[in-house]
């Protein structure tokens, strides 16, 4: 068993991104994912976001569904992938209410291979569906760098709170 406080610990700004990343998959045992935590632990430098587009856009859906999402990690885990880049934002628009996340109403007519693996995410992260599995996450071809990187740092946002948007280096 983990810590238990760790989400506060993240909070008060004590521990390392490479420590909430161990502490979250820390019984994992799948070689290739393990390696491929690694390398992503590796070449973290400070910032959860892709760039500053990914933050405004979040921050846009954030505002459109109402700040209670913050309360929500699972929730607003499914807005950081979504804000990920443009065109996906503008596709799960509709489907980001201020109840929550509404996989039924997003636009999947066209979809890129790389924002249907951070739709199906999220719907994993939000219980709205069976998603992916850990070995489809270990598997480069399925999960390119950057999906792999977003979904880690979602589930992150998911277990432990926005907090882990401040993490640190190693």
């Amino acid at each position: 068993m983990g810590c238990p406080w760790l989400a506060e610990r993240i909070e008060a700004g004590v521990v390392s991104y490479a420590s909430a990343v161990r502490e979250l998959f820390g019984g994992v045992a799948d070689e290739a994912f393990i390696a491929r935590l690694g390398l992503l632990v590796l070449h973290f430098r400070g910032a959860f976001w892709l760039d500053r587009e990914h933050e405004f856009n979040t921050r846009t859906l954030l505002r459109s569904v109402g700040y209670g999402a913050w309360r929500s990690p699972r929730f607003f885990a499914a807005l950081y992938l979504f804000g990920s880049n443009r065109a996906l934002m503008k596709r799960a628009w509709n489907a980001c209410l201020p109840g929550g996340f509404e996989p039924t109403f997003l636009v999947m007519r066209g979809v890129s291979a790389h924002d249907y693996v951070l739709i199906q995410a999220a719907k994993a992260i939000t219980g709205n569906g069976s998603g992916l599995e850990l070995e489809d996450l270990a598997d480069t071809e399925a999960v390119d760098d950057t999906a792999f990187r977003l979904i880690v740092n979602a589930l992150l946002i998911a277990n432990y709170g926005a907090g882990v948007l401040k993490l640190g280096g190693h």
